[in-house]
């Protein structure tokens, strides 16, 4: 069954004063990345994070800087030593991370950025512990198996790993507009039940 309605109370500028949320993935545990270039090697190869790569403890211990292209001054939002604006959660399929989006001008630039779609995607800056490598096919590839510092986690215009993602989301906005569409189903059933 689908419901359609129209919200004829809609206002688009409400909607700049309501907290702003981004949140997404910026580590996805057994995906291949693009090729890389390791520059000291002087070759490709493509790369995988384990999922036991990365404990909560790890991230609990860190200083985490979310940015915008991993440049230090473009400060988004910040968790240090399990405390601050960001948050990083470590979950089954990788690291999630969420934050309010702050009215700074990086801040408004990245929100409009990610609502329009120009940025969707993460990258992280990372200590390598230990790793696996795999010479069996013409571009090797690289399992990290363990990781030692998680110093930041960015929206990038050009991701090393394509399946990462960013979403913008105004949380007043989606409420509102989810009580409406269930209030709507609802009476809609009244209406058939009657």
């Amino acid at each position: 069954m689908e419901v359609r309605y129209i919200d004829n109370n809609y206002n688009p500028s409400q909607e700049a004063d309501q907290p702003r949320k981004m949140e997404g993935y910026a580590i996805l545990f057994n995906v291949e990345s693009n090729v890389l270039y390791d520059p000291e090697r002087k070759r490709y190869f493509r790369e995988v994070i384990a999922p036991y790569a990365v404990t909560q403890e790890l991230i609990d211990n860190s200083d985490i800087k979310f940015l915008f292209n991993h440049d230090g001054d473009e400060l988004i939002a910040r968790r240090r030593n399990g405390k601050g604006s960001l948050n990083v959660e470590l979950r089954e399929d990788g690291v999630y991370f969420s934050f309010e989006v702050p009215n700074t001008t990086m801040g408004n630039n990245l929100w409009e950025m990610v609502r329009r779609g120009d940025v969707s995607q993460c990258s992280f800056a990372f200590k390598p512990v230990s790793d696996k490598w795999d010479f069996s096919d013409e571009i090797p590839l690289r399992t990290i198996t363990e990781i030692g510092g998680l110093y930041d986690l960015s929206a990038v215009v050009n991701p090393a790993y394509d399946e990462t993602e960013i979403t913008a989301r105004n949380i007043e906005a989606e409420q509102t507009k989810q009580n409406a569409w269930r209030d709507e189903l609802n009476e809609y059933r009244k209406k058939i039940i009657d």
